[in-house]
């Protein structure tokens, strides 16, 4: 049993004793856990509507506490800012959004995860943020990183260097739902007016799935967004050890090159003079980390821990 379900039968014994009551204690408790907990983020959309359905159905015998008990649930899912369902988290749109400079490279870059080539040693560097929900009540980064991005008239480039006291990579299969498994780096890469966008990952053991997009209104439907291909390269490299939680791990780092062919292969324009916005997003699973589940970082900053907020993803600035 999970820990949403111990958790779940404590509440259930301690407050259902009253047969009437305890199929609503038993939907409720769950459903109520899946919010504050927030487990498996981004996995959590089926089991709060199943649980919610529940919910609703064992509250047909308790007129005069339904209203009031459903209004508070509700305001309570719509706070479950890392659902998968596709709803996106509700969020005021960015006076101006934040740029994120790729200069160009005259040399490609050598994709093997060792970040050492000239084009990094000149790129601009963005740190990790937590997203405001929850840095909001003073919760702080426990392992943060660092990115940077470049291109040529090939490739578009990311370079990132993920702090990791306990790197995790669970899958050695490429085209994967990889954040279930483990550590990963996201890169999301959108035309500015174009309603679909790429969503890259890279793990610690340099597996790689390529998802696309077509629109927000498709989002949640991870069987069709698995069937994109891309020439998308990886590599990463660890300074530790894979799937160990007995030692310290120091980082990790990863290199991603997508190819501008495939970035215009829906009739977008690609490079200076260009509008793309981006995104690179974090799985951090880690036995040292005070969070339940996976810490989830982000640049730019999010106001919500919701990955597909496309409207507050910076702007490529091509140098």
């Amino acid at each position: 049993m999970n820990r949403l379900g111990s958790a779940s039968q404590i509440i259930y014994q301690s407050f259902g004793k009253f047969l009437p009551l305890r199929s609503f204690f038993s939907s409720f408790a769950t459903f109520a856990l899946n919010i504050f907990f927030g487990y498996r983020p981004l996995l959590g959309s089926l089991p709060c509507r199943m649980t919610w359905s529940c919910f609703v159905a064992s509250t047909k015998h308790l007129a005069s506490a339904r209203s009031s008990l459903m209004c508070a649930c509700v305001a309570l899912f719509c706070g479950c800012t890392t659902d998968r369902s596709g709803s996106q988290p509700a969020a005021k749109m960015p006076a101006a959004p934040v740029k994120m400079v790729a200069r160009y490279t005259p040399t490609p870059i050598k994709i093997d995860g060792v970040l050492d080539e000239a084009a990094w040693k000149d790129a601009a560097v963005y740190k990790m943020y937590l997203a405001d929900d929850r840095a909001a009540d003073g919760t702080q980064l426990q392992e943060g990183g660092e990115v940077m991005a470049a291109w040529d008239d090939n490739y578009f480039y990311l370079a990132a260097k993920f702090h990791d006291s306990d790197v995790v990579a669970g899958m050695e299969k490429d085209q994967e739902l990889l954040f279930n498994y483990g550590d990963i780096c996201e890169l999301y890469l959108k035309p500015e007016t174009s309603s679909w966008y790429w969503e890259l990952y890279c793990t610690p053991k340099g597996n790689k799935a390529t998802l696309w997009i077509p629109g927000r209104g498709r989002f949640g439907l991870d069987s069709l967004a698995l069937g994109a291909k891309s020439g998308l390269v990886v590599a990463a490299t660890v300074d530790g050890t894979v799937n160990d939680w007995k030692d310290k791990d120091k980082c990790w780092y990863v290199e991603m090159a997508m190819p501008v062919k495939d970035l215009r292969a829906y009739g977008d324009a690609f490079g200076r003079g260009t509008a793309w916005r981006i995104l690179v997003g974090r799985y951090n699973y880690s036995k040292d980390l005070a969070t339940i589940g996976p810490e989830l970082s982000m640049t730019p900053k999010l106001p919500k821990t919701f990955f597909h907020l496309t409207d507050y993803y910076a702007v490529v600035e091509f140098q």
